[in-house]
């Protein structure tokens, strides 16, 4: 586990602020001191000319306290904030450079999950988990060697006859509660999954008067959700109870013997009472390990998934990035080709040559490959066996972004992005003018419809092009297509949609 890899950048100043914790923590022993010093040397001694400084001294140090509790706090969380920025920029940027297969084998609910819930849990950790953490022990162990080598080592025998007890609770609960967070997770990206499906699907799911279906399918998943909470849950009530159970027999038997000591003049009547505050400072931390526990194992879940992602490397990736020409002249040739989906057959032995400016269809039936032709071409997979030649150039040898540059695909599944007219025929030239914008949608004779637009060519398309019917975005992908003037135009079945 190394979490704290992610802080690269912030290390200096987060670790400053993690001892300034551990400073404040100590100081939390300090009043119990003085309040000790008063009733034995202001009430019981009668020396009242320093109960003033005492006094000043208490409320200087609780105040200085939260004070700096409070800059740490806040420094803690705007630096866990600038660290979800960055694993989320780093999470996002990684999924921009993975190929299709990946997205072939991973739903895109727990792609979500990665970048949204398994991100914030990382926040809660560095910002809430490491600092409460730090706290606890620190006051912990600073009351356990006030309670030994100041007060009496005496009190402190049934301490840590329990001590182990807590500690093997601890470690039971983190066992038993690892495999059920992970379930809980995989369970989100499931719900996550199928939510975001029917959000795409509702007129799909409006049409076939299936509303009561997706519910249902929701419904278990759902439950299964819940299911894992309770788990959980069990998990915590078996073993939680028992730790705060421990911290009152803790206090019962503190008190009871401090009381004796006490009685027998073995200790101070102000030993008594800041005996009497270390009890809490001791009994704390050990209630809330079990909270703690559940909070690192969780937040292990999240950091491991997240890891996942940022340490996934593309299959499909340059040998170098040295360009060495600006454009692909437009010559193809696949020699022998053969690749399949998951042990289905797409393509077996396919060879055909293409020239420059040449102009091929191609026909099949449904399945029989047009698509995963066109997905090769671009490099979106490899071939399983073959190989596939641009220019007389081996493809697996051609700068990606050279070759996509020089590759323009309208499809018949056309992608609209949630912005303007223009700016989607634009999307593969962003630099491209108004007029050749406006060319470009009046070759794929878009310009009359997009004119009637209510602000025409900056008329803001809903979500996948809402709005709009399948030949009007079968138009606007024609044109962003040859807006690019590409070296190679592919055209998948354009005019499905149009008259």
């Amino acid at each position: 586990f190394n979490m704290f890899s992610l802080l690269k950048g912030y290390t200096v100043r987060y670790y400053t602020f993690v001892f300034l914790i551990i400073i404040t923590s100590l100081l939390t022993i300090v009043n119990p001191f003085l309040t000790k010093t008063i009733v034995d040397d202001v009430i019981k001694g009668g020396n009242k000319q320093i109960l003033l400084p005492l006094l000043l001294t208490i409320m200087g140090v609780t105040i200085f306290r939260q004070l700096v509790k409070y800059v740490c706090q806040m420094n803690f969380e705007e630096i866990s904030q600038k660290i979800v920025l960055d694993v989320r920029m780093k999470g996002y940027a990684k999924l921009m450079k993975l190929d299709f297969g990946y997205f072939d084998l991973h739903k895109s609910g727990d792609i979500m999950a990665q970048l949204t819930a398994d991100v914030d849990m990382i926040r809660h950790f560095i910002a809430y988990v490491v600092y409460q953490t730090v706290e606890s022990s620190v006051i912990f162990l600073g009351a356990l060697f006030v309670l030994v080598f100041y007060i009496n080592a005496y009190l402190s025998v049934g301490l840590f006859l329990v001590i182990p007890v807590v500690a093997f609770l601890a470690f039971k609960l983190a066992t038993e509660q690892k495999s059920r967070f992970r379930k809980l997770r995989e369970t989100r990206s499931v719900l996550n999954t199928v939510v975001s499906e029917n959000i795409w699907a509702q007129r799909a799911v409006k049409a076939f008067v299936r509303e009561e279906y997706e519910n249902s399918k929701l419904e278990i998943i759902n439950q299964r959700f819940k299911q894992n909470q309770i788990d959980i849950n069990k998990v915590s009530r078996k073993y939680i109870p028992f730790l705060n159970n421990i911290n009152g027999v803790i206090q019962v038997y503190l008190v009871i013997v401090g009381g004796i000591f006490t009685i027998n003049g073995l200790i101070s009547i102000g030993d008594l009472i800041m005996f009497n505050s270390m009890i809490w400072l001791i009994t704390m931390p050990l209630s809330r390990s079990g909270f703690f526990t559940n909070d690192f194992i969780n937040c292990f879940s999240s950091y491991e998934k997240i890891m996942q992602l940022l340490n996934q490397r593309p299959v499909i990736r340059d040998k170098n990035k040295t360009r060495k020409q600006k454009r692909i002249d437009g010559k193809v040739e696949f020699k022998n080709v053969s690749f399949g989906y998951e042990g289905t057959e797409a393509l077996r032995n396919v060879s055909f040559v293409i020239e420059k400016g040449q102009k091929v269809g191609i026909m099949g039936q449904t399945g029989s490959g047009k698509s995963t032709i066109i997905n090769m071409l671009s490099r979106f997979y490899d071939p399983e066996n073959g190989a596939i030649f641009v220019d007389d150039r081996y493809l697996r040898d051609i700068d990606l972004d050279l070759l996509r540059s020089s590759i323009a695909t309208s499809q018949q599944d056309v992608f609209l992005f949630s912005d303007t007219v223009a700016k989607n025929i634009a999307y593969g030239s962003p630099n491209a003018s108004f007029e050749d914008i406006q060319n470009a949608a009046k070759m794929a004779n878009a310009d009359e419809f997009i004119e009637k637009l209510p602000e025409g060519y900056d008329t803001v398309v809903g979500e996948r092009g809402v709005g709009l019917s399948g030949g009007q975005k079968q138009r606007l992908s024609l044109a962003r297509a040859i807006l690019k003037k590409p070296s190679i135009l592919i055209l998948d079945d354009t005019t499905s949609a149009l008259d």
